[in-house]
């Protein structure tokens, strides 16, 4: 009787019978199946978790679903990821493994993992036949657990279509020569969706997360996991996005991929992909100080949620890397009571559209330049077509002189395109200048490689910098073949966007700077005790130095910015200006690395850091022992500050006791959301607010 109900409980997830209500929260890879804490863990609608004992799995669905009967739980299964594989796996072949033409495997994650050969036909069954648990030796119980319903799907890691990413010299079909990277992306795509295909007919309702996944994928799975750096990081570390840009991504995988969709925004702090902490032991990879660091960005954690908020994604922040479901990670929007959705999110303009530029195939003049080899203007679009491979090359570009985007001005794009033939590796459009460089100027950059014979519409909704010379661009790295057939732009103006729930409002920005709003009737913001109404951040790249400093060694922890200085002269000083915005009582922090170093990693060569630093603020001094840090922010003291400028000088070098400047943070007394009653907000740039019923 037991495992007819449970069988139920699968039927009823692929009908699309779970989780109601939002925020619809996820736990990534934090939960272990052998946790008793069911109170702690129903907190979230959905847990990813770790391949673990059957009898734990069983307990955990027992114990979560007397809580909440809709949560969804998902193990993950191994498809194109494989940690310790002789040790884990003793059932692979060795000639199912992926290998380079000298027949060494092909790794990735520091050497740490492995990678199977899905051209292979036979490894992908024992792929399956792992899913179904008839292998023997160090066997999965994915199956029995699926049709049980004591999980209701797999999550798959690093679904790459694209694997000669990984390399240039991949040798898939063992010949002993690199393979060609389109025909081996091909095969490998099409592998990987055989795969996902006869794992949804083997097991009806199965729910499908694939990470990575791209838009070739998106028939065959029910969701795509995105990590910070190809979702949110472009919006709150780059700043090449908009928040628009982030819902308009998630929608269209949303919109496009199985029945029901259960797509996760797994939104992770400013330090989760620092390259060198990869290939630490995950207790190591960040310390305390760290982590709560990144607990407390919180403007960057709401820019992910309201961002997810407007589509039927989940979410989850997390400071990322090799270190997941930290159950600090939890803020008082989670707990929101927004209920359903009343309906779709909607964008409102603050003013009436400007100009509209509209191009079609077939239009006597049109707004793009020369770009030579590889495009041509025809009857039917214009023409993008590359044989040979190669690195990135510039596939179309806009004349500034025939469609001028012209600086702090708000625009959206859309761009009608097809594909003929897929791109190998990526085709890129951006808004681009060539003054500022890519790094600095790009705007709205997506990517893709396309579905053969599909048109879509590349959306952007950005505003350009400083720059004069912005052009709309096409970029295509290796081979593929595209067909552009409608381009139109429309000045927007500044704008936000809202969707209605049962139980409130949420509100985002859609501009780069602050928005008011006017509400239609009157709100309360949320309770919560915790996040400042004001925080103030200053790097040590914006102060001033007085003496000799030196930048950091590292990187045994992650310094604020591109870096901090150190310093052992007597007379060394450093001089920060912090502008606070309104006057209240403040609590400053510092930035500090410390003399903390990773375990297992050598002792720092230089003198400790001194631990009688004197921090002089509108006349107060602090005394902080600098030494005793790890990369987190050190509470330097709390003080009453007017509105305006005011000055903090840090000085205590000395012989044997280093001096450091990074960071401050000033955090107000008053808090962002305090339960009032509201009948205007003002949305920060990449930010935004709930509001409830009152």
């Amino acid at each position: 009787m037991k495992h007819i109900f449970l069988t139920l409980l699968l039927i009823a997830a692929a009908s699309g019978a779970f989780a109601s209500g939002f925020p619809k929260i996820a736990s990534f890879w934090g939960c272990p199946p052998s946790t008793g804490d069911y109170d702690l863990w129903s907190r979230y609608g959905m847990l990813i978790c770790w391949e673990s004992p059957y009898d734990d799995y069983v307990r955990l669905s027992r114990g979560i679903r007397e809580l909440d009967p809709e949560a969804v739980i998902l193990d993950t299964a191994i498809l194109t990821s494989f940690g310790r594989p002789d040790e884990w796996y003793p059932w692979m072949k060795d000639e199912w493994w992926l290998r380079d033409s000298k027949g060494d495997r092909v790794t990735t994650w520091a050497g740490q993992v492995y990678i199977p050969n899905l051209t292979n036909p036979d490894c992908v069954e024992a792929l399956l036949l792992h899913v179904d648990g008839v292998l023997g030796i160090r066997d999965s119980r994915y199956g029995q657990m699926l049709r049980e319903g004591v999980i209701q799907g797999l999550m798959h890691d690093s679904v790459v279509s694209n694997i000669s990413s990984y390399g240039s010299d991949i040798d898939a079909d063992g010949d002993g020569k690199p393979d060609d990277p389109e025909e081996l992306n091909r095969k490998w795509a099409e592998a990987q969706n055989d795969y996902f295909r006869r794992l949804a007919e083997r097991y009806p309702g199965v729910l499908i997360l694939a990470n990575d996944a791209d838009e070739n994928h998106r028939p065959f799975v029910n969701g795509r996991l995105w990590e910070s750096g190809r979702l949110m990081d472009l919006v709150s570390t780059r700043h090449w996005w908009s928040l628009p840009d982030a819902v308009n991504c998630i929608e269209d995988f949303e919109k496009n991929c199985r029945r029901p969709s259960i797509c996760v925004n797994l939104s992770s702090c400013s330090m989760g992909y620092d390259s060198w902490r990869i290939g630490l032991d995950g207790k190591t990879v960040a310390t305390e100080g760290e982590k709560d660091r990144a607990r407390r960005e919180y403007s960057r954690m709401r820019a992910g949620l309201f961002a997810t908020l407007m589509t039927d994604a989940w979410f989850c922040y997390d400071f990322g890397t090799v270190s997941y479901g930290d159950i600090r990670y939890w803020y008082k929007e989670y707990e929101a009571p927004l209920g359903d959705a009343l309906g779709p999110a909607r964008t409102v303009f603050l003013q009436k559209p400007g100009k509209t530029f509209l191009w079609k195939a077939g239009d006597e003049s049109h707004p793009f330049a020369d770009c030579g080899d590889i495009c041509r203007m025809t009857p039917e679009g214009l023409l993008i077509d590359r044989t040979g491979g190669g690195s990135w090359m510039t596939a179309f570009a806009t004349d500034p002189d025939a469609l001028y985007f012209a600086p702090g001005k708000t625009y959206s794009v859309e761009l009608e395109i097809k594909t003929l033939r897929k791109a190998a590796e990526i085709f890129q459009i951006a808004l681009r200048s060539p003054t500022g460089g890519w790094e600095k100027s790009d705007r709205g950059p997506q990517s893709f490689q396309g579905v053969p014979g599909e048109t879509f519409t590349c959306r952007i909704f950005c505003t350009p910098g400083p720059w004069k010379d912005y052009s709309l661009n096409g970029f295509l790295r290796g081979n593929g073949s595209f067909l552009v057939t409608g381009l139109k732009v429309t000045e927007t103006g500044p704008c936000y966007m809202v969707r209605d729930f049962e139980g409130g409002s949420v509100y985002a920005s859609g501009s780069p700077k602050p928005v008011t709003v006017t509400l239609p009737g009157p709100g309360r913001l949320i309770d919560d005790p915790e996040t400042p109404r004001h925080i103030v951040e200053v790097d040590n790249t914006e102060g001033k130095t007085k003496g000799v400093w030196l930048p950091s060694s590292g990187p045994f922890v992650r310094c604020f910015g591109a870096d901090c200085l150190w310093s052992v002269d007597p007379e060394a000083a450093f001089e920060w200006t912090a502008d606070i915005p309104e006057t209240d009582d403040y609590t400053v922090f510092a930035c500090l690395e410390g003399d903390y170093a990773h375990p297992g990693w050598p002792r720092k060569p230089e003198d400790p850091y001194t631990k009688a630093a004197d921090y002089s603020i509108d006349g107060k001094s602090f005394r902080v022992d600098q030494s005793a840090a790890d990369g987190g922010w050190k509470e330097i003291g709390t003080l009453r500050l007017k509105k305006g400028s005011h000055t903090v000088t840090v000085t205590g070098a000395g012989p044997g006791a280093r001096l450091e400047a990074d960071s401050l943070r000033f955090e107000s007394k008053k808090r962002l959301n305090d339960g009032s009653l509201v009948k205007k907000v003002t949305l920060l740039p990449e930010d935004g607010v709930i509001v409830l019923k009152p």
